[in-house]
């Protein structure tokens, strides 16, 4: 008792004895945040990566724990490059799935949090890894032994089972036979990236989606070790099929130069040119020559080319690709015009419903119009009819391209749309309506050897797959194709002209590498894609200069 009086006189007492008190009790407080803060916060920590070796474009993923739940603030940190926020596939506390970008090199790699650095574990580039001469041994043929199915339509599952396909696909392929016109041999068409037709792959099995392109004949794996045996399979047509005809060869060329380069240190600018697109109606592309070979072949349709800066100095430099392509005419037979959608576009395709960067599927104006039209439409070729026959009859078409940052709205409001404006807008109802669609870019070249860049639409049928349609031609655009249609609007629905070169399918998204690079995009060209160039930041000054894509046709 005496205690505690002597305790609480002290205290009333002497303002330094309080002042005392009150200091210990902070830094007990400091002391126990503290300790509470390095318990909770601790640095993240990496267990393993899988694979620890791959090419830009791979998928890797980080095992771990303290990662956190989102990726918030949080970053990967790869050769010294702080990864982009778009890079990344998922963010867990214990796993991390991110996209490697193009110019990704070896070097360690750490998960960085508020809570501080990761150990490291360390990346290599596949291109860095040495092949020993011990390791070169008898390639072992990869062979089909059974099918899931001996039949089934476009876009539908088939299961290959086997030996010695490999534990991962990489640069394997599935072909199938392809049909060509009544004067040349039946050729082979690939499962497409583009159409996710690649389901999965192992070594004894492998589930792919029957390409759009493909018809009755044999299909075979290829591999880096060769080809397998071929086995008979029937490609089914009950919803209709593709006519192709008057076939024609093509020999295309894309450049362009840079000059005045200036950088403050060795530096780079990267250069995506894009690669014509392989679609059922143009599926034989061949490189014929690169002036610079691509430090990448195919990064998303483009070859990636670098060129390089030094300090101090001033660089000059042209970059000129070559190909040759085959394009069909293709005609489509649809014996269910009043079908409903089925389970292949709503599960394989709903991406191409959505809004993105390019279509606004989703602006208010966009759903009203399609709204308008489709009304209690129910099939999706009967939708896409009624609107690609509104987009042809409510625009006066202008044959020269409008400015390249024009807003696709102004041509809805004024009523005066260019070819782009009237691709864009039939994607978008399409989309809008629930119909997969997707722009698609490329040159027209004409009879008398004329080309321009032009611009028109993909939608997607079940059971048939990609078809065309092309507004603009279908509204009379004057320019002299060889054997051009007497009823321009009928035929562009559904049907297209071998005179229709593609570049691009879609609205490619190429990301950028690094958040300090500097970006340039070109609207309204030969190609849809995010970004065209990009230098690095030590780069001070260049000048570059796109020509229109050469022509030359084959006789």
């Amino acid at each position: 008792m005496k205690q505690t009086l002597s305790f609480s006189y002290l205290l009333r007492k002497y303002p330094l004895f309080r002042a005392a008190i009150l200091f210990i009790l902070i830094l007990i407080a400091v002391i126990i945040t503290v300790i509470t803060t390095t318990y909770l916060k601790r640095p993240p920590v990496i267990e393993g990566m899988t694979p620890n070796t791959g090419d830009s474009g791979d998928i890797l993923t980080i095992k771990g724990s303290g990662f956190g739940s989102i990726q918030s603030d949080s970053y990967i940190e790869l050769s010294g490059e702080r990864l982009m926020a778009s890079s990344y596939i998922s963010w867990n506390n214990d796993e991390i799935q991110f996209i490697l970008p193009f110019h990704s090199t070896d070097g360690l790699v750490y998960v960085i949090t508020p809570a501080g650095r990761s150990n490291a574990t360390v990346f290599t580039d596949k291109e860095t890894l040495p092949i020993p001469a011990s390791e070169i041994r008898e390639a072992i043929l990869p062979e089909i032994t059974s099918l899931s199915i001996k039949k089934g339509t476009i876009g539908s599952s088939l299961t290959i089972n086997g030996n010695n396909f490999g534990p991962m696909r990489s640069d394997s392929q599935i072909w199938f036979t392809a049909k060509a016109d009544q004067t040349t041999t039946d050729s082979y068409i690939s499962c497409s990236e583009f159409d996710s037709d690649y389901l999965f792959w192992s070594d004894h099995e492998i589930r792919v989606r029957i390409p759009d392109g493909a018809t009755t004949g044999s299909i075979y794996v290829a591999s880096a070790n060769g080809i397998s045996n071929k086995v008979l399979f029937e490609v089914t047509t009950p919803a209709g099929q593709k006519k192709y005809s008057d076939k024609k060869q093509y020999n295309i060329n894309l450049s362009m130069a840079a000059s005045d380069i200036k950088a403050s240190s060795s530096a780079s600018i990267y250069i995506f040119m894009p690669k014509p697109a392989s679609c059922a109606w143009q599926r034989e592309i061949n490189e014929t020559f690169y002036n610079q070979d691509p430090v990448i072949l195919d990064y998303t349709g483009t070859a990636v080319h670098q060129i390089p800066a030094m300090s101090e100095s001033e660089e000059n430099t042209t970059i000129s690709d070559g190909y040759k392509v085959t394009v069909w005419k293709i005609e489509t037979e649809n014996k269910k015009q009043t079908a409903k959608a089925g389970s292949i576009s709503s599960e394989y395709c709903s991406k191409w419903t959505l809004a993105d960067e390019i279509v606004p599927a989703d602006d208010k104006r966009i759903k009203d119009i399609a709204s308008s039209i489709v009304k209690k439409e129910t099939s999706p070729w009967k939708k896409a009819s009624l609107l690609y026959s509104w987009v042809v009859s409510n625009f006066h078409l202008l044959y020269d391209p409008r400015p390249i940052y024009s807003e696709v709205y102004d041509s809805i409001e004024t009523g005066y749309a260019d070819a782009y404006d009237e691709a864009i807008i039939f994607t978008a109802l399409a989309r809008a309506a629930g119909i997969p669609a997707i722009p698609v870019a490329g040159i027209l070249v004409g009879e008398d050897g004329s080309s321009r860049t032009h611009w028109w639409a993909e939608f997607y049928i079940d059971e048939i797959g990609w078809v065309p349609a092309d507004p603009a031609m279908g509204a009379g655009l004057n320019f002299p194709i060889a054997s051009p249609e007497q009823n321009p609007a009928s035929f562009y629905f559904g049907n297209l002209d071998s005179s229709h070169i593609t570049i691009s399918r879609g609205y490619n998204l190429i990301k950028a590498s690094k958040i300090t690079a500097r970006n340039v995009t070109r609207p309204r060209t030969y190609a849809i894609q995010s970004i065209w160039e990009e230098a690095s930041p030590d780069i001070t000054a260049y000048t570059t200069k796109w020509a229109p894509v050469a022509i030359f046709q084959e006789d």
